[in-house]
């Protein structure tokens, strides 16, 4: 899980803008028990997807991080 991790880390550094590698960041960051991470990279996702459905999607993402006391 580190290294696909750090692939990720590099995919949004190099590509924004593009709203599924922050997704899977924030899902890696989230497994491991980083529930900061996760939540900035939902944030980093919210500024970048434009899809209503993926927003909703991303908001019950970072609520429920919210609700685990994470």
């Amino acid at each position: 899980m580190a290294r696909a991790l750090t692939l990720y880390q590099r995919m949004t550094a190099i590509a924004p803008d593009h709203p599924q590698p922050w997704w899977d960041r924030a899902r890696l960051e989230a497994a491991t028990g980083d529930a900061p991470a996760a939540r900035g990279s939902l944030s980093a996702l919210l500024e970048v997807a434009r899809d209503r459905d993926v927003r909703n999607h991303v908001y019950a993402a970072l609520e429920g991080l919210s609700e685990s006391g994470s």
